[in-house]
């Protein structure tokens, strides 16, 4: 702004105050922080509706993937004491092998079987023999 002497920021209540040599020039930094204001809320208001249209049209194309699946029972077991020897062994090992001197260490030995156990259902030949062989401990 030509002719103002300065414009500070005041932190206390968010507020621009104006020193200026002549009333003229204040109301010209007034007029100019308006706008800016007017301008900050277009561009709000303007994000929040693109946001909402943005969610409409991608919710519009979306497919059923369980089309054609049908449910089938499932049976289970309960978990015998072989079972859980394994799992209290596998989980023991796991965490032996995750520590590390001086460091905090935070590991899920459950989350990680179970992660184990999705990878071998979609492997093949000699990875699949391999996942059996550790998988195996736990599960048979």
């Amino acid at each position: 702004m030509v002719g103002v002497d300065r414009v500070k920021h005041s932190s206390e209540n968010g507020t621009f105050i104006s020193i200026a040599s002549s009333k003229k020039q204040k109301i010209a930094v007034e007029v100019f922080m308006k706008h800016i204001r007017i301008y900050l809320a277009f561009i709000l208001v303007a994000a929040i509706a693109a946001g909402i249209v943005g969610c409409a049209v991608a919710s519009a194309g979306a497919a059923d993937l369980m089309d054609g699946i049908v449910s089938q029972n499932v049976s289970g077991k309960r978990a015998d004491s072989t079972f859980k020897a394994s799992m209290a062994d596998f989980s023991i090992e796991l965490l032996k092998k995750s520590i590390t001197d001086g460091e905090n260490s935070l590991i899920s030995p459950l989350s990680v079987m179970l992660a184990l156990a999705m990878t071998a259902n979609g492997a093949d030949g000699n990875t699949l023999t391999e996942m059996e062989t550790l998988l195996g401990r736990v599960f048979r």
